[in-house]
């Protein structure tokens, strides 16, 4: 019998679709039912053949108790979304480029109190000096690079790199603000702890990530990516909306990574989870260290740890961080009293994961918060 084009991707599409479902019923601790459905229902408007989605993952004591994938991955070949789905994730990355800067510390190769410009001298010297935890707690006050593009009347699309952020940043003549007075969240920080990365450890921050955290994890479909040409295996598109009318590819053509760049699943992200608990990497002290708050110059202290924001919600404490990006939206949240997490991957502008996510929660937790 002869399968013509249609026909192939049809079938092979139907046997992703049952794969997928089956990744529900695939966890160590299988949710109650009637849980199961509310939750899938939360999904319900993007689950179709012909819209973008997302991929869940729900992680309580350190298990994977629920996974699934809703809508649809790329939506020329009618793809659909899976547990194993490659997201780009957007400032979700920032803990992992947060996380390599302290491991860096740790090995000693680099102190959290440097002087940024002992690493990257093209910064010029504003009277104070500008040091490595500042860039992390965003209270350097560099301004964003993505609001310098803007006023430069630049694309924001361009196919930009490190070195374009660290030349746009050369030419700021003052900051915002004196390094340490304000939490301000830049981009242009991060990017720059990319750049420190690679010029303290000698590797990329993809290679350096890809070595000493992702490995180590066993987060095997997780990178740093820093050439937009190359090849993601699994990779999901993003989208927006057309008016009504479909949908369109928002896709990224930049090389920038440190604020961003991070392709990930949400069952790498839950390998990701599990090491806060058991600390294979980076140890104990250095885990609990991510998750300190930053502290201004006056003693006031900010909700901004190594690249999460370190709150309460509904009375309970809670690590989280987004990403907003293209046609990515991401929001992973943890409540580490709880031993619970979230971690939410979509490829639609439209689509509002932190909402999701919250409601998931309160879903789970409402024996436990207010």
């Amino acid at each position: 019998m002869r399968v013509d084009k249609t026909q192939f991707v049809w079938i092979w599409a139907t046997i992703f679709v049952l794969h997928s479902n089956a990744f529900a019923q695939q966890t160590k601790r299988a949710p109650d039912k009637e849980l199961s459905r509310k939750i899938d229902k939360l999904f319900s408007e993007w689950d179709k053949p012909n819209s973008p989605g997302c991929a869940l993952a729900i992680i309580k004591e350190n298990q994977v108790i629920y996974k699934r994938g809703y809508g649809i991955a790329n939506l020329e070949y009618g793809v659909p979304i899976t547990p194993a789905s490659v997201f780009y994730v957007g400032s979700i990355a920032k803990q992992f480029t947060a996380m390599s800067v302290a491991l860096l510390a740790q090995q000693r190769k680099l102190s959290l109190d440097d002087d940024i410009r002992k690493f990257v001298p093209e910064i010029p010297d504003y009277g104070t000096p500008i040091t490595i935890r500042q860039l992390i707690h965003h209270t350097s006050g560099l301004r964003d690079f993505w609001d310098l593009i803007g006023q430069a009347g630049r694309r924001w699309d361009d196919a930009y790199t490190l070195k374009d952020v660290i030349e746009v940043v050369a030419q700021q003549k003052e900051l915002n603000c004196k390094p340490g007075e304000k939490h301000l969240y830049s981009n242009t920080g991060y990017m720059l702890l990319a750049v420190i990365v690679q010029r303290a450890s000698g590797q990329s921050l993809r290679g350096f990530a890809e070595t000493h955290i992702f490995k180590p994890l066993g987060m095997l479909h997780t990178r740093f990516q820093d050439d937009h040409s190359g090849l993601i295996p699994g990779r999901v598109y993003g989208y927006v909306p057309q008016n009504g009318n479909g949908f369109g590819v928002f896709a990224i053509n930049n090389d920038l990574v440190g604020a961003g760049g991070l392709w990930t699943t949400v069952e790498d992200l839950a390998q990701w989870d599990a090491n806060f608990y058991s600390a294979r990497v980076g140890g104990k002290a250095l885990i609990q260290q991510l998750q300190v708050p930053g502290t201004g110059t006056d003693g006031v202290k900010f909700d901004y740890a190594f690249g999460l924001h370190i709150d309460e919600y509904k009375g309970v404490k809670r690590g989280r961080h987004g990403g907003v990006f293209a046609g990515y939206r991401a929001e992973m949240i943890r409540f580490p009293d709880r031993q619970f997490s979230v971690a939410v991957l979509c490829n639609s502008s439209s689509i509002t994961p932190t909402k999701l996510v919250n409601e998931i929660a309160d879903m789970y937790l409402a024996d436990q918060i207010k």
